[in-house]
Formats: C-alpha cells, sequence, structure tokens
C-alpha cells in the first residue's frame, strides 16, 4: 500500500471511529507534547512556561524583560546579524535559550516539577484557547513551511509543492492531525507547534499537585500576570509593566496591535471583504495570497534584503522569514463556526487542552476575582464547549 493510499485509509478511520462514538467519548487523541517550554527567574523564585503557538516567544519577552537583558538581547541580535524586530520576534527564544538560559540566574531545573514543588517558587502557564491555537498553528506551519516536513500532511494533501507555498486547507490540516494521532512515528521537536499544549513533563503529569501551577490565557497576558502577580507577590515583580511593552498581532485580542502592524494591501493580494473563509479555504488565501505564498524580503540593518545576500552575511542561522500572512481579524471566528463535524474531531484530538483550559484556567478562585476579563472566555467554553 503506498503512503497516500495509507493515509486517505487512515483518515476515514479517523472520521468513521468519531462518527461511530456516543456524544462525548473521544476514539482517539494526539499523543501529548514530551517537554514544556519554560524560563527561569532564579532571584525571583519565578517559572514560566507555555508551548508553541501558545506563548512561549511571550514567555522569552518577559523573563528577558524582567531580568533587565532587554539592551542585551538588541545586541546579540546584532551582533548575529538578525534584522531589528520586536520583542516578539521568534529570535528572543534563540536568544532565551542559547543565551539567557546559560547563566546561573536564569539555568532551567532538570526537574520542572519538582521546582515547582519547592517552598517560595511561583509557576505561571499561558495557555490558549485549543481552537484558537489550531487555526494559528495552521497559518503557521504553512507560512514557515514546516509543513513540507510533516509526514502526515504531505500524504494526505499528495503535493508537496502545494503544501511549499500553502495552498492546502484546514480541513487537510485537521486530517493530518488524525492520521498523526494513529501514527506510531516518534515526533521530532519541530511538531511541538500542532502537538497539545498539554504535557506529560508539566501541566499534565499525574504527580502535578492542583493549585502548583498558575494558569493565566494569552488573551490577556498582561491582566493576567499582574493578577498572580498581585496575588501571590503583592505586586512586587512588576509583571504588568513589563507585559504591557509585549503585543503581538495574531493574538485574537490584539486587533489595535493588528490593525496597527498590518501593511497596505498590494495588488495581489485580496481585500478581507473578498474573503469568505471556511474550512477548505486554503492558507494561501487565507494570508491574502491566493495563487500561493509568496516570499518576503526581510531587510537587516543597514536596509540590505537577506535575500540578496550570502548565508555567511545572514548570520549563524539568518535566514530570512518565507512568508507574510496578513489574516483578516474576522477569520478565527468565521472558521471556527464552520463544520461542526471538523471541531468535534478538533476537540478529540485535543481531548486533554480542552480540558486544560476549561477548567485548570476558570477554576482559578484568586483569578476570578482579580481580572474576570482574563477568564471570561476559558469559563464561557466551560459551559458551551462540547
Amino acid at each position: 500500500m503506498g503512503p497516500v493510499l495509507l493515509c486517505c485509509c487512515l483518515v476515514a478511520l479517523s472520521l468513521a471511529r468519531v462518527a461511530a462514538q456516543p456524544s462525548g467519548v473521544c476514539p482517539f487523541k494526539l499523543t501529548l507534547a514530551r517537554q514544556q517550554l519554560c524560563a527561569v527567574h532564579r532571584p525571583s523564585k519565578l517559572m514560566l512556561c507555555s508551548t508553541a503557538k501558545a506563548g512561549a516567544t511571550t514567555v522569552s519577552a518577559i523573563i528577558v524583560g524582567l531580568a533587565n537583558k532587554t539592551a542585551n538581547y538588541a545586541a546579540w541580535r546584532v551582533s548575529m546579524g538578525y534584522p531589528d524586530r520586536s520583542m516578539l520576534s521568534a529570535r528572543i527564544n534563540m536568544y532565551r535559550r542559547e543565551v539567557l538560559s546559560l547563566e546561573d540566574a536564569h539555568r532551567l531545573p532538570e526537574d520542572k516539577l519538582e521546582l515547582c514543588k519547592e517552598q517560595g517558587w511561583l509557576c505561571i502557564v499561558i495557555v490558549r484557547n485549543p481552537a484558537d491555537r489550531l487555526i494559528s498553528s495552521f497559518l503557521h506551519i504553512a507560512v514557515t513551511r514546516l509543513g513540507v516536513s510533516w509526514r502526515e500532511l504531505l500524504g494526505v494533501v499528495d503535493d508537496a509543492a502545494r503544501v511549499a507555498v500553502g495552498n492546502y486547507s484546514l480541513r487537510s490540516h485537521v486530517d493530518a492531525l488524525g492520521v498523526t494521532a494513529l501514527s506510531r512515528t516518534r515526533r521530532k521537536g519541530s511538531d511541538e507547534h500542532f502537538l497539545p499544549q498539554c504535557s506529560v513533563a508539566l501541566t499534565c503529569h499525574p504527580g502535578m499537585e492542583q493549585g502548583r501551577l498558575k494558569f493565566i490565557t494569552v488573551d490577556d497576558v498582561a491582566g493576567g500576570l499582574d493578577a498572580v502577580d498581585q496575588e501571590f507577590r503583592s505586586g512586587a515583580l512588576g509583571l504588568r509593566v513589563i507585559a504591557n511593552t509585549v503585543t503581538s498581532s495574531h493574538w485574537r485580542s490584539a486587533h489595535v496591535a493588528a490593525a496597527r502592524s498590518a501593511p497596505a494591501l498590494t495588488p495581489r493580494r485580496l481585500a478581507a471583504s473578498e474573503l469568505l473563509p471556511d474550512v477548505h479555504t486554503f492558507a494561501s488565501k487565507l494570508c491574502g495570497m491566493p495563487g500561493g505564498l509568496k516570499p518576503r524580503r526581510s531587510k537587516n540593518q543597514s536596509g540590505r534584503s537577506l535575500l540578496a545576500q550570502p548565508p555567511a552575511a545572514r548570520g549563524k542561522r539568518g535566514r530570512p522569514h518565507a512568508y507574510k500572512c496578513n489574516v483578516p481579524p474576522d477569520a478565527y471566528a468565521q472558521l471556527q463556526a464552520a463544520s461542526p463535524e471538523l471541531w468535534s474531531q478538533v476537540r478529540c484530538l485535543y481531548h486533554e487542552d480542552f480540558k486544560l483550559y476549561k477548567r485548570r484556567v476558570c477554576e482559578q478562585p484568586w483569578l476570578r476575582a482579580r481580572c474576570p476579563t482574563c477568564v471570561a472566555k476559558a469559563c464561557l467554553c466551560l459551559s458551551t464547549c462540547r
């Protein structure tokens, strides 16, 4: 049996399993992530954690700010030949991992679970609505071309050239997740962009005591961090001030940042009014380039295009981001309102994530009291998500 036929059979099997099960019973789930991305500030006894496409870059930016290393990060970026970017550039994750975490004050523990059990330590986890994260993951994998190394997606789409330019849909993405859930292939590091937020290392570890981790949502990072700071440190960390400098246009709540950062449409891009996205809409069209995603030309500090430079001039790992994506502000809501069958499959695939988001966030009395807007979306999901 060829790989394409095998993938088609596995997709049909996954859909059949969903249809055959009673309501609320999930026949298959994605394997939980093995690791949790965390950053530590030992002088404050603070560990901040998240996962890819849920707030991982935010974790790095907050810790860099708390450590008063913003200028150091900017200097490192220049020394590496990377273009000037915001605090939420993915480069900050590299800086945290390869520079900051080597310092004693930010050295990660061998066992994150045990650290959170130690007296005086505050462990915060940033989580994201699993439905929002799924769409963000779908677009991210298309834009960064991670899909060309995702075997199950290549099998579902059956055209590597289409995958490379984002000419595939959310329906294909979810079908690939279904095949992945049934596959026994060992997952690689980049798969963290579509694996569950729930990790066996920390958030969903059976040995994690209730209340040891403080959960906040990416929908209101500043409000959530301030609530944690006020409740458990009497505001001594100043986390709200740091978080207020961090914005991201891909957060559902950051409409102002999105409008401010979106460049003017070029003739080849579709206006938002022309888009009526559903689960069969290609990622390229959602990004405003229906013919296929086009490379963008990143510039370094001198203004020269990175695409025009030889690899040696781009820094040790410097390469231009492949594509840009300007998603209409209502695209997430329209996609989530479409195809109940697809979202039923998603809720099975990310069963533990929905439980984590609905219950662990909403059922924190201190967060509900200090920041009602921080839990509103999760608490609404608790009563309406099925």
